[in-house]
């Protein structure tokens, strides 16, 4: 991991006050950046050294390294930050999969959107 966000469920978990706390030893992190370091045998969708961003993991993002599902893991543009990338955490990536999935959003077409939750809260 070269950047972690934090995510406000991850101070609430430290916190011990939110509502399903994990088994220790625990690491915490969903959100991260870096590059990828080792693929399992089933993805083709990345390889190591590639830029990405994640929105989930199995082990947690406050380490050197994280294990993540593949669909866990998204491509990191070149012209973001793994600052920024950290920060793209699955509500935002989650939003416009939805409404890309749902026709809502198509290309080339131009809209107005109102964007809730960007910052991770409800």
């Amino acid at each position: 991991m070269h950047a972690i966000g934090i995510n406000p469920v991850e101070t609430y978990i430290r916190a011990g006050t939110y509502a399903r706390l994990p088994e220790l030893p625990y690491t915490p992190g969903n959100d991260g950046a870096g590059v990828v370091e080792k693929v399992g045998a089933d993805v083709s969708e990345f390889k190591a050294g590639d830029r990405v961003y994640t929105a989930g993991s199995i082990t947690g993002t406050y380490a050197e390294f994280a294990l993540c599902k593949k669909e866990q893991v998204h491509p990191l543009p070149p012209n973001v930050s793994f600052a920024q990338g950290a920060a793209m955490n699955d509500r935002s990536a989650g939003g416009t999969k939805q409404r890309t999935n749902n026709g809502v959003l198509r290309r080339g077409a131009r809209y107005s959107a109102a964007i809730r939750s960007a910052s991770g809260s409800s």
